[in-house]
C-alpha cells in the first residue's frame, strides 16, 4: 500500500518536472525574439535564434536569421558557414525545383567561409561532403573535395587521420578503384 501511495506522489512531481521541458524550445525562441526586438543587431542573439530554428528543422527561418548575420558582417567566416550549412541542410528537403540554386548558394557561402579563414574546419568538411555527394553535372567535384580534405590535414591534429582516409577514398573513386580493396589486377 505504501508503494502505491509513493507512486501517486512521485508521478505528479515527475510530470511537473518533465512536461515544461517539452515546451522549452518554443519558450526559448519566444524569449530570444523579445530580446531580438530590442536589439536587432546583436549577433549572439541572432545566432541563437538561427540555431533554435535549425534544431527544429525550420530551415527557412534559420536561413532568414543567418542572412541577417551576413548583412551585419559579410566577411565573417563563421556566419557564412552557418548560412551555407543551413542552406545545404534545407536543400535536402526542399522541392526539386529549388535544390540547384539553393545548393549552389550554399557552396558559394561555404567556399567564401573557407577562403576567409584558412583554418575553418567545419566549412571545409561541409564542402567535402557537398562536393563528393553531388553529381558532377550538378556541381559536384571530387578534385575540389580532395583539395579541401587535404587542407584539413594541416589545420589540426584531430582531423589529420580522418582527412587522409577520406582523401584516399576520394582518390580511389576518382581512379575508378571504388575503394573496395579487392585487388583485381
Amino acid at each position: 500500500m505504501s508503494i502505491r501511495i509513493s507512486i501517486f506522489y512521485i508521478l505528479p512531481v515527475v510530470l511537473l518536472i518533465f512536461i515544461p521541458s517539452l515546451f522549452c524550445q518554443t519558450n526559448s525562441i519566444d524569449s530570444l525574439m523579445s530580446v531580438y526586438k530590442s536589439d536587432e543587431q546583436n549577433p549572439t542573439n541572432i545566432i541563437k535564434i538561427g540555431e533554435a530554428y535549425a534544431a527544429e528543422k525550420r530551415w527557412d527561418l534559420a536561413i532568414n536569421y543567418y542572412e541577417k548575420l551576413i548583412r551585419i558582417d559579410p566577411n565573417n567566416s563563421d556566419y557564412l558557414y552557418r548560412l551555407g550549412g543551413t542552406q545545404a541542410a534545407y536543400s535536402e528537403v526542399v522541392s526539386k525545383f529549388k535544390v540547384l540554386p539553393l545548393i549552389n548558394t550554399a557552396k558559394r557561402n561555404l567556399i567564401k567561409s573557407a577562403s576567409l579563414n584558412k583554418k575553418h574546419i567545419y566549412s571545409r568538411w561541409a564542402l567535402v561532403q557537398i562536393l563528393t555527394e553531388l553529381p558532377q553535372i550538378l556541381g559536384g567535384n571530387k578534385d575540389d573535395a580532395q583539395e579541401y580534405c587535404l587542407s584539413l590535414i594541416h589545420i589540426s591534429e584531430p582531423t589529420r587521420l580522418l582527412s587522409i582516409s577520406v582523401a584516399v577514398v576520394c582518390g580511389e573513386k576518382k581512379r575508378g578503384g571504388g575503394g573496395g580493396g579487392g585487388g583485381g589486377g
